[in-house]
């Protein structure tokens, strides 16, 4: 497979805002070794116009992953173009199709690139995050296109820093727009606890010869689901630990 070409493929619709182009309309099945081929491909064609904020897991929950038809949860990366800060009023015209999720977003206190036992003692910050997804594809996706488009990275929201020593698996989460709950669930939502979530997405993207600076952000994976993006003013309540607001227009 021609992982370069695809990752271009796939970086102009990105550039140009069009669906993404779906890999197994071209080559028809392919295994997980070829989507993050086409990943890194797509990743070095548009790093080398704008530079990398971070690392994401996706389809961390196994309803999830039995849906896209995947064996594992997917790690994508994160640009810096996409961060956004809470309060924001976002057009939904800059999306071709929004999934929004609550998450939880760590930085290290150490540059990253072999495999650790337990992230617990790499915690330098944790932060409240919304992912504002984008899972536009220009026909129906399979869980290898998934991966190979970067597992629908587009854009997120950095909420405020919270005590690192909380309760998170035990936090309860959810997501209103104007008043009406869209989803709720817990921070044990991701891999059934945020340390392994965190500690499987630091392993799996060094896997892929990735190096995780102190500065990159790790978004862990949906608590209690994904929503699609609609007008209205939304509310994520992370329990005690604070909130995060913003609009869609």
């Amino acid at each position: 497979m021609d992982y370069g070409k695809h990752g271009e493929a796939i970086r102009a619709a990105d550039a140009a805002g069009a669906l993404k182009p779906r890999v197994s309309a071209v080559e028809g099945d392919y295994g997980l070794d070829d989507a993050y081929g086409v990943q890194s491909a797509y990743v070095a064609a548009k790093s080398a116009d704008v530079p990398v904020s971070g690392f994401k897991g996706a389809v961390t929950a196994a309803a999830a992953q039995q849906a896209f038809g995947l064996g594992e949860p997917a790690v994508g990366v994160l640009f810096a173009p996409g961060k956004l800060a809470p309060g924001v009023s976002k057009p939904l015209a800059d999306f071709n199709k929004p999934m929004l999720e609550t998450e939880f977003g760590y930085r290290l206190n150490r540059a990253v690139s072999e495999p650790v036992d337990d992230a617990t003692g790499l915690v330098a910050a944790v932060h409240l995050m919304i992912e504002l997804a984008d899972a536009g594809f220009d026909g129906k996706q399979t869980g290898v296109d998934l991966i190979a488009g970067n597992v629908a990275s587009s854009h997120y929201i950095e909420g405020p820093e919270i005590d690192a020593s909380a309760a998170l698996d035990d936090a309860a989460v959810s997501l209103s727009r104007d008043g009406e709950t869209l989803f709720a669930g817990e921070g044990r939502d991701a891999l059934g606890g945020q340390m392994q979530a965190l500690t499987w997405l630091i392993n799996k993207t060094v896997a892929l010869g990735r190096t995780i600076g102190t500065d990159d952000i790790l978004m862990t994976g949906a608590l209690g689901g994904a929503a699609p993006g609609a007008t209205g003013h939304y509310v994520a309540q992370f329990g005690d630990l604070g909130s995060i607001e913003f609009d869609l227009t």
